[in-house]
């Protein structure tokens, strides 16, 4: 799923964020001169680590970006992303696509003849079958000092599905 970089401020003027003109480059990013979108979207791909040390971070939370994109403030690194100040001016727009997941679900079927024309199937299916939890994107706020910061993972769920058919 892809997700925007956005800058935090909003330097060209709109009808607020639910109006009809809303435009997503109002709040948009610059990169830093000498900095390809490809080398911020292979920054934003390492594994996730837990945060030590940072201000107002629980256990749950992980950084999910590589520790150089993060500047001293916790804000993004301005040798790599900027936010777009410049009254009047559009942001460029940056999009990342986040991680691919993987799941494992198991189904099966069995049939069952009770007379010549008359037979029973019973089918299930299990759904993340080893209740693998979803990380979210890392907020992608260049200007919030929780840059980089994904919370806690969904509830992983297991789900099961049963069902019998009787045809005749």
């Amino acid at each position: 799923m892809p997700i925007q970089l956005t800058g935090g401020f909003e330097t060209v003027n709109g009808n607020g964020n639910n109006g009809p003109n809303n435009n997503p480059a109002r709040t948009g990013v610059r990169l830093a001169p000498g900095v390809t979108l490809k080398q911020i979207e292979k920054m934003f791909h390492p594994s996730l680590t837990r945060q030590v040390g940072r201000a107002s971070s629980t256990d749950l939370q992980r950084l999910a970006v590589d520790p150089q994109l993060i500047g001293p403030d916790g804000r993004a690194n301005p040798q790599f992303l900027l936010p777009n100040t410049t009254p009047g001016e559009f942001g460029q727009l940056l999009f990342l696509r986040d991680r691919n997941t993987f799941q494992w679900d198991v189904s099966m079927t069995k049939a069952f003849p009770i007379r010549e024309r008359v037979s029973l199937e019973l089918f299930s299916a299990f759904n993340n079958v080893l209740i693998h939890p979803r990380w979210g994107f890392p907020d992608a706020n260049v200007f919030s000092t929780t840059f980089g910061v994904v919370g806690a993972p969904t509830n992983p769920v297991r789900s099961i599905n049963l069902r019998a058919t009787l045809s005749f």
